[in-house]
């Protein structure tokens, strides 16, 4: 027999969220911190919706298929227990999928691993009007979003549903395809929002502690992983740079020597070249040339190599890995 319970929902949301749990826009994209409550608030709210709104179902997409499990699968089940509905819902892992018990309304996973399969996703009953990419950053190309949005949502539904794309992320990089496309400028029938731990009243002091000793000691991660701010936060060797040019006293002049470094690249990656200069004495490194371009021949790199002037001047070394 169902049952149903009656709870304080703003208790389970917290605060913050307000305008993106009631975003009934086209595109819906978040991009938020470590612990910004973003996905596990994105879980709740579509447990909700499909329970709301009688004919929609829900398409969950990541990178790739089996990171669903642990993450939108788990924050989804763990949704229905917070919300205290588990009993009205159906959860298989295999196929991976969750339905509605009282109308047999769909929640499916799919990966971006497979675009072409993405296109053929359809429901059995109602409409497949809601769609959740967790971890967008993840995917590569906006040509593989383009696949997906120009087949799910699609087609008309009745006037009490409304189709919404939700993109969920960490802003890892100011160069990712999402900023140009959401963030840059204003978006038609499209909503932006940026959240971080700070708005997370669920966190104790132990969580905080956590974050304000990477705020002293990783500025640049924590702008990222704390704040939710464009950036990059790992995999810089370097941070303690700035541009300009540097002017070398003679005396110092026979301290600094020239070295070059080239990293082969051709279709997804570019090839990449660095003129600099190392005074190991101070410890200082001046990149003084550089170029990055995809899908260069050897013949391209040696005479783009020539025309900068450098080709009496290096000594390659080849490495394999």
């Amino acid at each position: 027999m169902l049952t149903t319970s009656e709870f304080r929902l703003s208790e389970i949301i917290g605060k913050g969220y307000d305008e993106f749990w009631n975003c009934e826009k086209r595109y819906r994209v978040l991009k938020g911190g470590k612990a910004s409550k973003k996905s596990t608030t994105t879980a709740l709210n579509f447990i909700f919706r499909i329970m709301k709104y009688k004919e929609s179902n829900l398409l969950v997409v990541r990178q790739v298929m089996n990171t669903h499990r642990d993450s939108t699968f788990a924050q989804l089940k763990w949704a229905q227990e917070k919300l205290l509905v588990s009993h009205l819902w159906y959860n298989t892992v295999s196929p991976m999928e969750m339905t509605y018990i009282p109308t047999g309304q769909k929640i499916l996973f799919r990966g971006f691993d497979d675009v072409l399969k993405l296109a053929s996703t359809t429901v059995p009953k109602g409409y497949l009007n809601f769609v959740w990419i967790e971890e967008a950053f993840e995917i590569p190309k906006e040509s593989d979003f383009e696949k997906l949005d120009l087949s799910v949502p699609r087609g008309k539904i009745p006037e009490n549903l409304f189709k919404q794309t939700t993109l969920t992320f960490n802003p890892w990089t100011d160069t990712h395809w999402l900023k140009k496309r959401f963030f840059d400028a204003p978006q038609h029938n499209c909503e932006t929002f940026s959240t971080n731990y700070l708005i997370n009243e669920f966190l104790d002091k132990t969580d905080i502690e956590v974050f304000e000793r990477m705020k002293n000691t990783n500025r640049r991660k924590y702008e990222v992983a704390g704040l939710g701010n464009w950036g990059i936060s790992e995999g810089l060797v370097y941070e303690n740079w700035e541009i300009g040019v540097i002017d070398i006293e003679d005396e110092y002049q026979d301290d600094y020597k020239n070295f070059f470094g080239l990293d082969y690249g051709y279709s997804n990656d570019p090839t990449a070249f660095i003129a600099f200069k190392v005074n190991p004495k101070i410890k200082t490194i001046y990149v003084f040339d550089e170029f990055y371009k995809k899908r260069m021949l050897n013949c391209d790199i040696a005479e783009e190599i020539k025309k900068r002037g450098y080709a009496t001047k290096i000594k390659l070394t080849s490495t394999l890995g």
